[in-house]
This record gives C-alpha cells, sequence and structure tokens, in this order.
C-alpha cells in the first residue's frame, strides 16, 4: 500500500508518519501495508484501521523492520505486527456501511474514544478528515481520539448513484468529451 525509502533514483530517509488513517484492503492477492525499502527509512503508524475485507494475506511491512507505533486496530489475522503496541484485533471495526464504502464509525464500534493523549508528530494538527468529493471537513472527536479517518459522527457526504453518474457520463459522450471506455 504505502512504499516508503528508494524507488528510482536517491533513496530517500527520515520518518514517514502514518496516522489516523483508514486503509481497506480488497484486493484479491496477498498485500503488505509497508514497504520500508532503505535502512535510514522509518515508519510510524498510529491510530489507524486496517481492514481486510478480501480475505486474503495481508501484512503490516516487507523490507527494513524499522516499523513502529500503536493503537491500531487490524482485522484478525494480519501478521507481522511487531514493532506496534498497543493493538487490537477484531473482525469488525465498526463501520456505517462498508459495502457502500462508508467508513464512518458508529457507536459501539471498538475504534470509538480508546486513544488518550495522542499528540501528532511535529505539531501536524489532527484538524481535518477527508470529505469524499468535496475535500476536508473539520475533526472533532466527542471523547478521546478515535481511531481511523473518520471519527464518531463525521458528516455523511452526497455520495453520487449510478443514475446520477450516468447521466454525467452520458453527457460527456454527447459532447465528444470521453474517447475511452467508462466503467461506473
Amino acid at each position: 500500500v504505502v512504499h516508503f525509502g528508494a524507488d528510482v533514483g536517491t533513496p530517500r530517509t527520515g520518518t514517514l508518519y502514518f496516522y489516523n488513517n483508514t486503509v481497506i484492503n480488497k484486493a484479491n492477492r496477498a498485500v503488505r501495508l509497508f514497504q520500508i525499502s532503505t535502512s535510514g527509512a522509518s515508519v510510524q503508524a498510529n491510530n489507524n484501521i486496517f481492514y481486510n475485507k478480501s480475505g486474503n494475506s495481508l501484512t503490516t511491512w516487507s523490507g527494513n523492520n524499522n516499523l513502529s507505533g500503536g493503537n491500531n486496530w487490524f482485522s484478525t489475522g494480519v501478521t507481522e505486527t511487531s514493532g506496534l503496541t498497543g493493538n487490537v484485533m477484531g473482525s469488525e471495526p465498526g463501520f456505517t456501511d462498508h459495502p457502500w464504502e462508508d467508513y464512518r464509525l458508529v457507536g459501539g464500534s471498538p475504534c470509538v474514544d480508546v486513544v488518550n493523549g495522542f499528540t501528532p508528530p511535529n505539531g501536524y494538527p489532527l484538524d481535518q478528515y477527508y470529505s469524499k468529493h468535496l475535500g476536508n471537513a473539520t475533526r472533532t472527536d466527542a471523547g478521546d481520539l478515535d481511531l481511523g479517518a473518520f471519527p464518531l459522527g463525521a458528516e455523511q457526504t452526497a455520495i453520487p448513484t449510478l443514475g446520477e453518474w450516468g447521466v454525467i457520463v452520458l453527457s460527456l459522450v454527447l459532447a465528444g468529451l470521453v474517447s475511452r471506455k467508462c466503467i461506473c
């Protein structure tokens, strides 16, 4: 999912701060969360949700084992979590409606109000979250910090239906702007 270190050319070194993300594996193959490819590179992963929806193998890292952090939620069966402490394993993280890709947390989720006293590294504030198709929204956690990208009570944004997408694609095709097949 995340390759940090050396690609082509000069290797990157330093620390990648990976916190309060929601990562969903739907791939029909084994997936590694982090590929840390140089000895001078490291990853700190805190307060994330790593949900393995596919049922295939999901491992936390490969390459250099420079992975640290904690307070992450993992699907049962995720392997190689060394370096990460205080993690929770389970079968469902408590999403609103994951078949429809609504990954907001619901009340009673094991990921709500579980992080006490987390300070984001290097003064980067944790005050925004991704708002689908709109950009970002203000993050407010009612109690202690929730795991993942979408805290309990995050606003739901309008998600276009297939019909709305069909109209958009049809209008582009009629205008002659689409020259390749569109799968919606």
